[in-house]
């Protein structure tokens, strides 16, 4: 109960963000200095979220889901058992020996493949991210240029690609946001049942701060095709509500008896893809910066690296078992 409450108010509060975002194109004017100084600091908050937070735990499932500690213990409690009398004291401390070796060669293959699942994971997730943003074009951030200044190259998705279909991605990738949301306060829960309210804090940090950026990406463009501005609210509005419905579908099946003996594989799986979706949208944000915007290096470098000391620090605010470092 206590998971659901928290993913609760972190989806009101992501969605009161995008609501916001998405107001910004009618109500205030962002540089495109600023701009570029928000996607670098929140990318390198995704990146940072991806690395050292999502890929971590989905192998920490991972390797649970394998089952590598009590494999370990049962191959030496079951060889005790068997070799209890006086006279095999000798026999016993061989045999024990060898069922340790045994162990230690199963832990390492399980592990081994634990780690091949989440890299498996993170790839199928980076790789659908992008091509939805290779097939949409959508994660173009700012206001749509209408002019020709020296920063429109930027924005040429924007031109040959209507409204509908950046909505449209950015909805898949707002409800892929809600899964990686759902999974890690889930997988927080799991681990423990006095949950408190930074489980998942990560996570909903980097949605909450990248989420009005992709609102914007939507309403600029229906500004710049003279909807009106009810039209636009209405579309961020449902925009806005896929991030919740994503993770209410993760709480809901969490819940399932069905899916109860394989839940840490699953959570696992699931974390793997959003640290794969998550560092493609960071790298999408933050590679054209190497190309685009050798000006004002500085500053992107050190909004970049700020954002990477940021997931960091927010590992020390996780709870107990989750800090690694």
């Amino acid at each position: 109960m206590m998971a659901v409450l928290i993913v609760g108010v972190y989806s009101l509060l992501i969605v009161t963000g995008s609501l916001l975002g998405g107001m910004i194109p009618s109500r205030f004017s962002i540089s495109h200095l600023g701009m570029q100084i928000i996607l670098s600091f929140v990318g390198g908050l995704m990146l940072g979220i991806s690395l050292l937070h999502l890929l971590p735990h989905s192998l920490e499932h991972m390797t649970h889901s394998q089952q590598i500690v009590t494999s370990v213990d049962s191959s030496i409690k079951s060889d005790q058992e068997t070799h209890t009398d006086e006279a095999s004291k000798v026999v016993t401390a061989e045999q024990l020996d060898a069922a340790v070796a045994d162990a230690q060669t199963t832990m390492s293959k399980k592990f081994a493949r634990s780690i091949a699942y989440t890299f498996m994971s993170a790839m199928a997730g980076l790789l659908g991210m992008f091509y939805l943003i290779r097939l949409f074009h959508f994660h173009q951030h700012g206001p749509v240029a209408t002019d020709d200044h020296d920063c429109s190259h930027h924005d040429h998705g924007h031109h040959h690609l209507s409204w509908g279909g950046v909505a449209f991605g950015l909805s898949v990738h707002s409800l892929l946001d809600g899964v990686a949301l759902g999974t890690a306060v889930l997988a927080d829960a799991r681990h423990s049942a006095t949950a408190t309210g930074l489980a998942g804090f990560g996570v909903f940090l980097a949605v909450a701060l990248h989420k009005p950026l992709d609102a914007l990406s939507i309403t600029s463009l229906m500004q710049s095709s003279r909807w009106s501005r009810s039209s636009q609210q209405a579309v961020n509005a449902g925009f806005a509500a896929m991030c919740p419905v994503g993770a209410l579908a993760v709480m809901i099946a969490g819940q399932s008896a069905l899916l109860e003996s394989h839940i840490d594989t699953l959570v696992g799986i699931a974390l793997g893809v959003s640290g794969g979706v998550f560092l493609c949208i960071s790298l999408s944000d933050l590679l054209p910066e190497v190309q685009f915007h050798s000006h004002d290096r500085l500053k992107l470098s050190g909004a970049l690296l700020l954002g990477v000391a940021g997931a960091y620090a927010i590992g020390f605010l996780e709870p107990s078992h989750y800090q690694y470092m």
